[in-house]
């Protein structure tokens, strides 16, 4: 990564992130939502209904945001890594 600072945010102001683009910093957001009864995301996770991967600092700060999710399945080898091949959008499912 060389000797750029790098900088996480969670939750941000937009004025604050058209600073940083404005001063030529590189800005990746995130931005969704999502829901569950109680015990719903327990149940799914036993299910084996999520994929659950540990947090990789590169997968934030260096690979592309196209390349995020296959780059993700491949590091999870077996089946999952089949699943990289796949050229649907990962939202499709």
């Amino acid at each position: 990564m060389g000797t750029e600072t790098l900088a996480l945010a969670v939750g941000a102001d937009l004025a604050d992130l058209s600073c940083a683009t404005s001063a030529g910093q590189p800005v990746r957001a995130y931005a969704g939502y999502a829901g569950w009864g109680a015990g719903q995301l327990q149940r799914e996770t036993r299910e084996g209904s999520w994929i659950i991967a540990p947090a990789q600092a590169r997968h934030v700060f260096q690979v592309p945001h196209a390349q995020l999710w296959a780059t993700v399945l491949r590091g999870l080898g077996g089946s999952y890594a089949w699943m990289a091949l796949d050229d649907a959008p990962p939202g499709d499912n």
